[in-house]
């Protein structure tokens, strides 16, 4: 009876370990997830970068999580996998939701070229759950002069070099008007864009939010620019989140949130502003 009570204690024991090891593992549409415990300075941004995916995507898996506890358990994408089946190391990497290839290739410091060469990818266009090749060897890392997630950098501005910027009214037709028309004006060097337009102020649908938010007509979504006001001269990050129609726009360069123009001093529905970002 001894011998018995002993050998259904440990298979007790067995039973236990096996189910432990699954609780700190599952999948989900293909995508494997495991448990991280939170340490001491973690934040949502910091752990989507260290597991190459999202905040919003972080936010999904662990229950609509908005705030990290020390100590606390939730779940992270496991690291990139590495294919021992070929001599040389090949690497793979999972498309997330709402990931481009532009984004990806900021994230990995690998070029969009690259990309596509080792994945015989013939356009940008790629989907949600698709497995990337990346090579051992990275391509060198294309420098942005603002970069980086804008709830962060809110919190740790990055000094920016102002620049003058003469304004140039550049009218219709050769005959001078009354009222001439002015078009932004670019300014680039090798790793900056300057525009200088008019900003107007949008609070519906996706503007709504209290987030520094703006729409150009070209400048990759996912970027970070710089908007400022000269008359006050102050300046706020943003993000881009959707590329808008210069027929949607009318006369404007750009259209911002109510809080982008809070943070730089514009008091009315539009106005001048400056705009700076990143020269690809």
């Amino acid at each position: 009876m001894k011998k018995i009570i002993i050998g259904l204690l440990g298979l007790l024991s067995l039973q236990l370990s096996a189910q432990s090891i699954t609780d700190e593992t599952k999948v989900i549409n293909g995508i494997t997830y495991i448990k991280h415990k939170v340490s001491s300075g973690e934040t949502l941004y910091r752990l989507s970068k260290n597991h190459h995916t999202t905040v919003e995507h972080l936010k999904n898996v662990n229950n609509n999580l908005t705030t990290l506890q020390l100590g606390s358990m939730i779940w992270v994408p496991s690291p990139i996998t590495k294919n021992n089946a070929t001599e040389k190391t090949t690497e793979t990497y999972t498309v997330q939701t709402g990931e481009t290839l532009y984004a990806i290739s900021k994230k990995l410091n690998i070029s969009v070229s690259n990309i596509k060469e080792w994945n015989g990818l013939n356009s940008n266009s790629i989907s949600v759950g698709q497995v990337l090749k990346l090579k051992s060897k990275a391509a060198p890392t294309v420098k942005e002069t603002v970069q980086g997630n804008t709830d962060e950098i809110m919190e740790n501005p990055v000094p920016v070099k102002m620049e003058v910027v003469k304004t140039v009214d550049v009218s219709e037709t050769s005959v001078k008007s009354e009222v001439p028309i002015k078009k932004p004006i670019q300014v680039k060097r090798s790793d900056e864009t300057t525009e200088r337009g008019m900003g107007s102020v949008i609070n519906t649908g996706n503007m709504k939010a209290g987030r520094c938010f703006i729409k150009h007509p070209s400048i990759p979504i996912g970027n970070i620019v710089v908007v400022i006001n000269e008359k006050t001269g102050k300046m706020a990050y943003c993000r881009v989140i959707e590329n808008i129609s210069s027929e949607a726009l009318k006369e404007s360069t750009i259209q911002m949130t109510k809080t982008v123009a809070d943070k730089i001093g514009l008091n009315s529905d539009s106005g001048e502003v400056t705009i700076k970002y990143a020269t690809l």
